[in-house]
């Protein structure tokens, strides 16, 4: 089992009491196919927000962020069933990184090309 992050922009023509039934279609995909959902993300900050650009003519969407885990050969059959939803404008299923980035080694500061000692009194 791995752990994935699905955002997910549903269609704005969706009535708001319909919202939690087509949010249980899409978690339906993932526990079929023997995954557990370990957190929904309906409220702030995601919820119904304007889209940068419109999609299928659409300007607004409602945002809806899934953390769960599954068996990665089933990974693929939750896409395709996502692309045949057509209450998903978009969508995006993600591994997120478990280990953290490497830190990158600050420079050493530049030193003087000519040592103090060099400069003699005349």
């Amino acid at each position: 089992m791995r752990d994935y992050e699905l955002m997910v922009v549903m269609h704005p023509t969706i009535a708001d009491e319909q919202m939690p039934d087509a949010l249980d279609r899409i978690a339906g995909y993932i526990m079929t196919r023997g995954g557990t959902i370990q957190e929904a993300q309906m409220e702030a900050p995601w919820g119904r927000r304007r889209l940068a650009y419109p999609i299928n003519d659409q300007t607004e969407g409602f945002y809806t962020l899934f953390r769960f885990q599954l068996d990665p050969a089933q990974s693929a059959e939750v896409d395709r069933e996502l692309k045949f939803n057509e209450d998903v404008l978009r969508f995006l299923i993600v591994r997120p990184e478990t280990q953290p980035r490497p830190q990158t080694q600050p420079e050493p500061e530049a030193v003087d090309a000519a040592p103090e000692s060099a400069t003699a009194e005349v």
